[in-house]
């Protein structure tokens, strides 16, 4: 989504779908398609993000940790942080990587550096949730699934 403008525009949003939800008052507060069905990918990062980032708040010094992109994470297809095998960086640069240009290779390498079980345990429970609210809050505002 790319601003609108100053003096309180909205904001332009180019996405197929979206939807903004009140985690709060557990309700979609706006959308557009948001009952359609889409590919998960950048669901995913978003959930890799933010399982790592329950991690730094438990451990700030997770984000200074030193990660060394592998030949696996630099060949990853699709969306690219640009990373080539043997880069070091920090978790905090490859969650850059991750967020601004949805880095297939950053999620990749962050994946690989935190270890499966953390994301297959952390991820998977926290997305079940976070759709099942979804879900209902898009079935409360009347929108077909």
């Amino acid at each position: 989504a790319a601003a609108g403008g100053e003096g309180g525009d909205r904001p332009v949003v180019t996405c197929k779908t979206w939807a903004v939800f009140d985690y709060a008052a557990d309700c979609v507060i706006q959308g557009h398609k948001e009952g359609s069905r889409r590919p998960p990918a950048s669901l995913t990062k978003i959930m890799t993000a933010h399982v790592i980032l329950k991690l730094c708040a438990l451990d700030p010094e997770v984000l200074g940790e030193e990660v060394t992109v592998s030949q696996r994470a630099a060949s990853v297809i699709g969306t690219s942080a640009s990373l080539r095998a043997g880069d070091v960086l920090t978790v905090l640069d490859l969650l850059y990587g991750l967020m601004l240009p949805s880095g297939n290779d950053a999620a990749t390498a962050l994946a690989e550096h935190f270890g499966r079980r953390v994301f297959v345990r952390g991820a998977v429970r926290r997305a079940r949730t976070a759709a099942l609210r979804l879900k209902k809050a898009i079935k409360d505002k009347g929108v077909a699934g």
